[in-house]
């Protein structure tokens, strides 16, 4: 989701548009909304931005994923498009059978 702020920080100031799914799933990324807007500081500029810190990147992955399998897409589907699910199986196992 594109914001006026950074997602992490808040900050207005030095945004970029950061793709969720990146090097080959690009293109997916933008078909399907899965852009985030970041300071240069937490897009790529120190230690914790989603380009250096594994875990913050995986939060916006799930965030997506949540987001798009919400909207209907299957997380078969989601494998298909974007390689691997990066949610805990219970979740969407969960979801999928109504009990969540």
């Amino acid at each position: 989701m594109m914001y006026d702020r950074c997602f992490i920080c808040g900050t207005t100031r030095n945004l970029q548009t950061h793709h969720v799914f990146g090097g080959g799933r690009r293109r997916s990324s933008d078909r399907y909304g899965c852009l985030e807007t970041l300071c240069i500081e937490h897009h790529t500029g120190s230690n914790y931005s989603v380009h250096q810190d594994a875990s913050l990147s995986l939060v916006l992955k799930q965030k997506h994923q949540k987001r798009l399998m919400d909207e209907g897409m299957s997380v078969e589907e989601f494998i298909r498009i974007f390689g691997k699910s990066y949610l805990d199986r219970n979740f969407w196992e969960e979801d999928t059978d109504g009990e969540a």
